[in-house]
Order: structure tokens, then sequence, then C-alpha cells
């Protein structure tokens, strides 16, 4: 066998029927057989595939070799895409791993996009030896498939390069662009006066590569990754991410601001930007590869947090919602069909995870369940957390129940006063620093044996406390918590301090760095509850009967308010008109200390820039004389830019309007999707947030193994089971309840099957 190796990788896919493809093929290919693959021979892992050398008018030829990767190679990423693979491809085959001159042609069928790629990709004059996953695991073999997608891990750090494939417009331009800015300054420019820089961009962001599953351990786990745009124009990743990052920063500081110097695609740029999903994966992607330990080659976070980060990522196989991120597990042995699932001997805290794509999606979720539960030793909160699209793959859940509850949705999100996505707080945590113990701690759970959590296909038998059901709820606005949540909970004078259950509900006992408030009497904590307590009590008091959560509120508007405070017009421009005590007068009106934090925050930026232009500018006025929109600017007299400096810059406290709006963006990601509950039984009563599905009846249960309380709505009775069977409504915030309180009652716990 020749020597060979070099790598590009591809996702594996459905098998798609070849019955159509020949009709639509021409006569150079009708006598050709179809490409067979033959098993691996002993002691090779895989196959590459080496791209003739060819002109690009030349006819796409490939060899397709087994190897053991002992040589040079690079991984293909790509997108797969959901077209069939009509696409033929020529494939050389030698006499025998000694000879250069090729003996028997055959026809393989590919995606038409692989086939572009590997057009692209061909050299002049050498062969590029290239690992891509559509030809070189035999797609149609799901034992060697299950083989391979284990050894992903060693395919990828062993390639010399990741090449990521993008087939984009004008992508000489673009790669000029990515490369040659270095600075905001460049970037501003470029956004401001490009049309055509800013299209190529958005074209860019709109490829469906940048959403795939699969590329997330590709360029991971690259010791090197390179972008090819078009068929040559080469950018390496950390000059797209550099390039990203300013990118980031140009729309988070300018998309709420007026943009008269920009043109009127700047708005669909912007919301091409924040819907794709490339900025999700630039983040998620730099923090794996920096947090990765490169000396060891080790992954930095455990395979049910990978999951839940990865949770927006898409891929056409559900087996492959699992089997896509193993590689970057860092508590993950993983073993093919057969072989021994004990735990690794070479390191303790790795679990074994066996790879066969003859399970359905159903069965890998579950023994994935089952492998996040023992992996974090009993703790069960991976049946609260989203980290599996909904709609993938081969999911029966059955006629009898519509879907299965301990595979959670996605958190509900909504938009704040800048229209930007503001995703509800979770209170599980992560797997390796869970943020409550409702539970207790870990000699509390139950370590299941591998088969016990899903007796029956579907069906999570597990243990629970029932503490009490759900008598009311009262549920929040989108914009503004209404003046009843304080009476509802029973702070009926909000001239005096809020009580510790309210005030603490609101952000769901957690502070500004999400971590749980403490009853300590350390200096630091005593400061962070009074700050919290001061910020609840000011909500209520300063700002009206309603907490209001956001504004909507638009830059251009406070031009024209800041307009007639600072530059009183023409008609009316005498020395009373501008003398300090007109100038008071006005900016009393404006009322800025009862005006929302974020409107605070943005007048300030503005009073700023005022003062530093020395004039109050009107971008989109339109001015009788000029034909086309220009700015006006309306001059400050000495007068009022000295009060403007001394008398209003000077007064402002800066630090409680960023406090008092990072406060409101706390409490709007905590109430988001969620109610105030009270429990009013004999036993007990509680009160906290639940999800707003949540229904009077509804339980309030402690989960074994779970870090914070559960609310559980109860099946019918069934003749199959002996148990009770629930749903699960989601997480809940319980005051007082969050840190093993409620095992101090000594209550049975029951076994449950949830659904």
């Amino acid at each position: 066998m020749r020597n060979t190796s070099h790598i590009i990788w591809a996702c594996p896919t459905y098998v798609f029927s070849r019955s159509p493809m020949k009709t639509r093929l021409g006569s150079k290919f009708d006598n050709l057989p179809e490409y067979k693959y033959m098993a691996l021979e002993p002691g090779y892992n895989s196959r590459l595939v080496e791209i003739q050398p060819g002109s690009p008018k030349d006819a796409l030829r490939i060899s397709i070799v087994q190897t053991r990767f002992d040589v040079a190679y690079e991984a293909l990423s790509w997108c797969w895409g959901s077209e069939c693979e009509t696409a033929p491809v020529v494939v050389e085959e030698a006499r025998s791993k000694y000879e250069l001159k090729f003996r028997s042609k055959s026809t393989l069928y590919v995606k038409p996009t692989l086939e572009k790629a590997m057009h692209s990709l061909r050299l002049k004059k050498d062969i590029r030896r290239i690992w891509i996953d559509a030809v070189c695991i035999n797609q149609h073999d799901d034992t060697e498939k299950s083989i391979q997608v284990r050894n992903m891990a060693n395919i990828y750090r062993q390639a010399r390069s990741v090449c990521i494939w993008l087939p984009v417009e004008n992508a000489a331009d673009t790669a000029k662009m990515i490369k040659g800015t270095r600075t905001s300054k460049t970037l501003q420019k470029l956004m401001r006066y490009r049309e055509a820089g800013r299209s190529d961009i958005s074209d860019l962001l709109r490829s469906p590569w940048f959403g795939r599953r699969w590329i997330v351990p590709e360029v991971s786990l690259a010791p090197q990754a390179t972008m090819v745009l078009g068929s040559d124009q080469e950018v390496d990743w950390d000059s797209f991410a550099r390039f990203f990052i300013l990118l980031l920063e140009y729309y988070e500081s300018n998309h709420d601001r007026p943009t008269s110097d920009m043109d009127s695609t700047v708005e669909t740029d912007t919301l091409v930007f924040y819907n794709s999903p490339s900025h999700k994966l630039v983040e998620l992607v730099s923090n794996l590869r920096i947090a990765s330990d490169p000396a060891k080659s080790l992954p930095a976070h455990v395979l049910e947090d990978v999951l839940c980060l990865c949770a927006d990522f898409r891929c056409q196989r559900g087996q492959d919602i699992i089997y896509a991120l193993l590689p970057l597990g860092s508590d993950v042995h993983t073993s093919s069909p057969g072989q021994a699932s004990g735990d690794s001997d070479t390191e303790p805290t790795m679990h074994s995870f066996t790879v066969d794509y003859t399970r359905t999606t159903l069965e890998v979720y579950q023994d994935f369940v089952q492998f996040a539960v023992r992996s974090a030793l009993g703790r069960t909160d991976v049946i609260l957390r989203h980290w599996a699209p909904l709609d993938i793959g081969d999911l029966d859940y059955g006629q009898e129940t519509p879907y299965l509850s301990w595979l959670r949705p996605p958190p509900p999100t909504g938009r704040d006063g800048d229209h930007r996505t503001v995703r509800q707080r979770e209170l599980t945590g992560t797997a390796e620093n869970p943020l409550f113990f409702a539970a207790g701690t870990p000699e509390h759970w139950a370590t299941p044996d591998r088969d016990s959590l899903f007796p029956i296909n579907g069906r999570l038998r597990i243990e629970s406390l029932i503490l009490d059901t759900i008598t009311s709820t009262l549920r929040s606005n989108t914009e503004t918590i209404s003046r009843a949540w304080p009476i509802y909970a029973g702070w009926l004078d909000t001239t005096q301090p809020p009580p510790d259950h309210f005030w603490q509900t609101l952000v769901a006992g957690l502070d500004f760095n999400n971590k749980p408030l403490s009853g300590s009497a350390s200096s630091t904590n005593r400061k962070q509850n009074n700050t919290l307590r001061t910020a609840c009590h000011d909500a209520f008091r300063l700002y009206g009967p309603d907490f209001r959560l956001y504004s909507s509120f638009v830059s251009e508007v406070v031009l024209f308010e800041l307009k007639r405070v600072f530059w009183p017009g023409t008609d009316d421009d005498s020395h009373m008109a501008n003398s300090p005590m007109a100038l008071r007068e006005r900016w009393r009106h404006l009322n800025l200390p009862l005006r929302h934090p974020d409107q605070q925050l943005r007048i300030v930026q503005v009073l700023r820039r005022i003062a530093a232009d020395g004039f109050v500018g009107l971008p989109f006025l339109q001015s009788a004389e000029v034909a086309d929109f220009s700015p006006l600017r309306y001059p400050l007299s000495s007068t009022a830019q000295r009060f403007l400096r001394e008398e209003v810059l000077q007064a402002i406290d800066m630090e409680a309007m960023l406090e008092a709006a990072r406060y409101r963006r706390l409490v709007h990601a905590t109430t988001l999707g969620r109610s105030l509950f009270r429990s009013g039984s004999e036993i007990m009563e509680l009160f906290g947030l639940v999800p707003s599905e949540a229904v009077v009846g509804d339980l309030i249960c402690i989960i074994r193994g779970c870090s914070v309380p559960v609310v559980l709505r109860r099946l019918p009775p069934r003749e199959d089971s002996d148990d009770d069977g629930y749903t699960i409504v989601g997480e809940a915030y319980v005051y007082g309840l969050m840190n093993g309180e409620a095992l101090a009652l000594n209550r049975p716990w029951r076994g449950i099957e949830i659904w």
C-alpha cells in the first residue's frame, strides 16, 4: 500500500438511492462500473483521497487509498446539505501498491457540493491528499462508520491542517477584506462606505456551514485551520476570528445609533449578523481551543456541557447529535460495538461511550443520559437542560405520548430595548459546576446501574420527593414586572425595604456573577446582598408602580430633547434663554434621574459627544437648501457648554446608572418565561419561580440528583406500570429550599416514571 496521509473531514449522512442518477450522466461514465468499497486491511485506520493534479478544465480524477496516517495529510470541512449524491467522479485504482500507473477506473457518486470542493482544491502539478469523511468512510457500512467516528479526535489532531471550503461569490475581495482589516477604524470605514464589502460579508455569514454540528470538533481539534473561499482564496482561522471580533464590536457599539452615515442596507446586515450562528461558533471554538491542553490534547469540558453549548448546531442524523461531539468530551472514552464498555484504564475520570449506528436516535439519547448521570456520579441535571434539537432524527415518541419531557426544549428567549436576544437565565449551572444543591451533596445521590434509568424504552425511572402542590401563579409581562408582584409577595408598602423572599426570588438567589447569594457575614457578601436589595427597592419606589425591565427608547429622540435643552432656537435666542437659570430649568424638565437606566446611559453617551463636538447634531433632518440628507448642527453657546461640562456631566453618577441597568438585565433574564408561585398546604408554604407553563395543581418536587427543584405534572394512571407517571414542566426556584433543606423533612423517596 502506498504511503498516503492528508486529511479533510466531513460528517456521516443518509444513504441515498442511486437509481435516478444515471439518467443524468454523460456518456463517458456510462461504461464505468460503480465504485465498490473494500474492507479496511488489518493495521490500516482509514482511507485517504488522492486528488490527481490537473487544470481547471480537466475532468476530476481521484484515487482512494488505505492509510495508517503515517504521512502528512489534510482534512476537509464542508457543508453536506440535503442534496443527493448525483455528481460522478472517476476513481482510478493502481495495479498494485508499488505501481504508479492506474489500471482500472470506476465511478463514485458524490454530492455536487463535494465535487466542486475537490475541483477547487485540486493542485496543478501535485497530488493533494485529503481525508474526506463522505468518501473515506463507507457510508453504507454502519459498523465501519461506528469505528471511524470513534477515531475522529485522532484524525483531526494528526492532520497537518483542516481545510474549510466555502463556496462564496467575490472570494478574492472577501479574503482581502478579512486579511486586511486589523483595526476597528478600518472596519468602520468599510462598513460605512463600502456597500459591496458589507454584502460580501453578509453572503459569507449566510453560509450554512456555520450552523453544522460537525464543524465544532473539526475546527476545535485542528492544529491549524484554513478557510478556502471559492477556488483558491485562503484565510487562516485566526485571521477570520480576529475579523469577526472586530465585526462583533462594530455591531455592538453602532447598531442602536442614528445611521445617517450608513446606507439603508446596514439594518439588514445587522439582522444577518445576529441571526447567523457564526458568532456563536467563533466564540465556542475559540474557548474550546484556548481551554484545551495542547500538550496533552485533552478536551476542556465534559460531554454534557459540550452538548449544551452546541445545542443550536444542526446535523442530519439524530445519532450524530451525540456522536459528532464525542471527541470534545473530557469524560469520554469511545468504544465500538463488541468492545468492553468499562471505564478506561488510562484515565480514571473517563467513561466508555459506545458508538453504534445500528441504534435508533432515541436509544442513543438514552445512552447519553445514562452516560451523563454515571459520569456526574449520580447528578441528574441532564434531564433539565437543553442539549438536543427536538426536530432531528428518527425519534419515535409513541402514539400515547406526543413528546418525551426529559428531552428539554430550548430556554425561552426575548428581546431587550436594543432588539438583542435575551435568553432565560438557567438555574442548573454546568455539569462540572452546579449552582445549587437542592437534592443534597453527592452522598445523597444514588449512582445508577448502567441500565436502571430506562427499563422501558422512552420512560425514565427515577426517585423523587413530592414537596407540595402549586395553589396559585402570577405571570410576568414581557417588558415590565407588574405592581401586582410585590403585593403577591406580601410587600404592600414599597417605601419600606423589600422582604428577603421577594428580592432574592427576582434574581433566583444568584448575584451579578451568576454565583449563589451567601448568608455569611463577610463584608463582601453583605455588600452584594445590600446592592441587590437596594436595587429592587429603587426599581419599585423611584420609577413608578411598575418595574420596567427595558426601554424601547431610540437614539434620535434624545437628540431632539437635548437640542431643546441646550439650543432654545433662533426665536428664543436671548440672553435670558441661554442663562444658567433657564438651562437648569430646561434640564430639570428632562427628568434624567427618573428615566429608565438604559435611557440614562444613552443620554450620557450623547451628552459626552455633544460636549466634545460643541454642537447638537440632528443627522436625520433634511435641510431645505440641500437636496439630500445632511446633518444639521446646532452650536452650543459658551454658557451652555460650561453648564454641560460643570453642572451636568460632573453631577452624573455613572456607576449607579450602570448598576441599575445591570440589575434590570439580571431580573429580565431571570423572570423571562417564568411566573411567581405559591403553595398553601397546611404542612408548608412555598414561594418562588416556576416556568410560565406551570398551572395550579402541578407539583413542586425534588428529584434525586437534580441540583434544583422540579415542577412535575401527573399523568393518568397506566395499566402497564405500577409507578406513577409524570412529565417535566421545568426547573424551579423555591426560596429557602435550594441547598438540601428539603431533605431535613425526612419524607420518603418515591419511584416515578417520567415521560
